[in-house]
């Protein structure tokens, strides 16, 4: 099975182009199994293996990784997201959603406390930008909050990712996925799926920084991968080696990218364009 693996993973790297970029990574503070990332105000989030909740103190200016160490927020998660201004969500491990209050504000970056969002099926991931909400059930059905509600998509996935260029997933298999509609309208729940050259373990959609027009992923060898996104006809051309260190989970926006190593190790890096 292993040598099988090993046939399909070098002929979907030779589908998923050169190696013609290079990210010089530094080493952070801490360890976490997830990293989150949005508008800058919102600051740098995460959570580790024990679940619990961590800020980075002073993340929340410009194109900053602060000035160094995490600040423990109550409650526990086990996946964090960050969108745009305020806008921090997460999920736990018992699939209970929560919203962040007041988060992404000068006075209190960190925000005031979780608000629990009632939801029509016990969830495990989730992605929220400007409002809308994506989410993956426990069984990987996939769903679509834009507003007070819930709608169950089509399709099934362990992972999705929404951002400037709209709505991207991944499966069980690794099968990497586009929503079709959503990179002209990020808020919307789009029209259908499309399956995409390669194959990925996670992805991420940026939507501010030099990044908005790229979709960024990492595969099970911890290899990263990005791809241009043109708006105009949804061509999308080859996927990019980002050259670097080996990560299982990645977070891109205001030019830089956070990851987590496969040892829970954080890792930082200005985007190279």
């Amino acid at each position: 099975m292993e040598t099988y693996k090993s046939i399909l993973w070098a002929y979907a790297l030779l589908l998923m182009g050169e190696e013609v970029q290079s990210q010089r990574f530094e080493k952070v503070d801490g360890e976490l199994k997830v990293v989150a990332t949005g508008d800058y105000r919102n600051g740098v989030w995460g959570v580790n293996n024990e679940d619990e909740i961590w800020y980075r103190r002073g993340s929340n200016k410009l194109n900053s990784i602060g000035p160094g160490g995490w600040d423990k927020i109550e409650g526990h998660l086990s996946f964090i997201s960050v969108g745009l201004e305020g806008e921090v969500w997460g999920v736990n491990n018992e699939g209970l959603v929560f919203k962040r209050e007041g988060a992404g504000t000068d006075r209190n970056p960190k925000g005031t406390g979780w608000t629990l969002i009632k939801a029509p099926k016990s969830m495990k991931q989730l992605d929220v930008h400007d409002g809308t909400v994506w989410a993956i059930g426990t069984d990987d059905s996939i769903w679509y909050r834009n507003g007070n509600g819930w709608k169950q998509i089509d399709g099934g996935l362990k992972e999705v990712s929404v951002g400037k260029a709209g709505v991207w997933g991944v499966n069980s298999d690794d099968d990497i996925f586009y929503r079709h509609g959503t990179s002209v309208d990020p808020s919307s729940e789009g029209t259908g799926w499309a399956r995409i050259d390669g194959v990925l373990s996670y992805v991420d959609v940026p939507f501010a920084g030099k990044a908005d027009k790229e979709m960024w992923g990492v595969n099970s060898e911890g290899q990263i991968f990005r791809k241009i996104w043109s708006n105009k006809n949804e061509i999308y051309p080859s996927w990019e080696r980002i050259l670097g260190r080996e990560m299982k989970q990645l977070s891109v926006a205001e030019r830089r990218v956070w990851a987590v190593a496969k040892d829970g190790t954080i890792w930082q890096a200005e985007v190279a364009q």
